[in-house]
């Protein structure tokens, strides 16, 4: 357990990476721009700017790397003796997955600190009005965005094995962003069709850029809403958690149905 504790000390790192990216000498910082840049900051649809979006998925990529064994290491050593003393997986399997949850709040907390105090040594931070709302925004729907992909990772290396996992959540998370590029390619978002708004709000990716969304406090939403559309955070809020809700689902039932005896795994995971 002490090794997942350490795993959160990459956060720091990640924080202070992303903020190089947007690395700007003798200017004020707003707390609300250090958030627009934690969530891809404001992207457009050209295909440079996607892959800019790529660069910003790295510290999601690296927890989930990290994290992608917390479920699945059970499984990989002395499992037939560990689930016999086990009377309730699906209670089992909820009860590590908050706890998983409680180590993404964790990252996610660090990675936002680390940014802010790096921006502090190097410029003067200035809390604006409406970003304490946005970085609720921003913990609140990067956490279960965490939580679906990492604990995916987790049952599919349960179905699979855990070389196959990490590249099947990742390469899926790299198609929903390239597949931003079809408002440029395809049906340019500035045609104001109503299909584009559609498969903006179907793709996953969408709901983390916090610059997309739109408030109906007036001051948060002149931080953001660079698409001059609707599109606010609860729909995202309610969208992800219903994801987040089957894939939990999902991992119960595949939990408590694995034969445990046929899956006495001594080596990989953690």
């Amino acid at each position: 357990m002490k090794v997942y504790f350490k795993y959160l000390v990459y956060g720091i790192f990640c924080g202070i990476f992303q903020m190089l990216l947007y690395f700007r000498i003798g200017e004020k910082v707003l707390f609300s721009d250090i958030i627009l840049v934690l969530s891809f900051y404001k992207p457009i649809f050209y295909i440079s700017s996607i892959m800019d979006m790529v660069m910003n998925l790295i510290p999601i990529f690296i927890f989930q790397i990290l994290y992608g064994t917390y479920i699945y290491r059970h499984f990989c050593s002395a499992s037939v003796y560990y689930f016999t003393r086990c009377t309730n997986r699906r209670k089992w399997f909820l009860k590590e997955s908050i706890k998983l949850f409680g180590y993404i709040i964790l990252y996610l907390i660090i990675l936002l600190i680390s940014s802010t105090l790096f921006c502090m040594l190097n410029f003067e931070v200035v809390f604006d009005k409406g970003s304490i709302q946005l970085m609720c925004y921003f913990l609140i729907i990067f956490s279960v965005w965490f939580y679906i992909t990492t604990i995916s990772i987790n049952i599919i290396s349960i179905l699979i094995g855990s070389h196959y996992s990490v590249a099947v959540v990742l390469s899926i998370q790299l198609i929903l962003v390239l597949l931003l590029n079809v408002f440029d390619t395809c049906i340019p978002f500035e045609n104001n069709l109503a299909i584009n708004i559609i498969l903006l709000k179907i793709n996953p990716i969408s709901h983390l850029v916090i610059s997309w969304h739109s408030s109906k406090i007036p001051y948060v939403n002149k931080l953001i809403n660079l698409l001059d559309i609707n599109f606010v955070y609860d729909s995202s809020i309610v969208y992800l958690g219903l994801l987040g809700v089957i894939i939990t689902m999902v991992g119960c039932i595949i939990i408590n149905n694995k034969q445990i005896i046929y899956f006495n795994r001594e080596t990989g995971g953690l």
